[in-house]
């Protein structure tokens, strides 16, 4: 309808960083691999914590 990609927002992801740094991964990779395509775009917000560090 709009022709624009969905945005998928995760917020506070820092919390997974604690216990299920696998998923982190995971949802990275995904990220990566739909940004060509532009079916959907991935956003996550952290203000703390060691993900930003991952995330470079």
């Amino acid at each position: 309808k709009y022709k624009r990609p969905s945005v998928l927002v995760f917020d506070k992801i820092s919390i997974l960083d604690k216990t299920l740094t696998k998923i982190i991964d995971l949802l990275q990779e995904n990220a990566k691999e739909v940004t060509d395509t532009l079916k959907y775009v991935i956003v996550f917000v952290t203000s703390e914590g060691s993900v930003p560090k991952r995330m470079r």
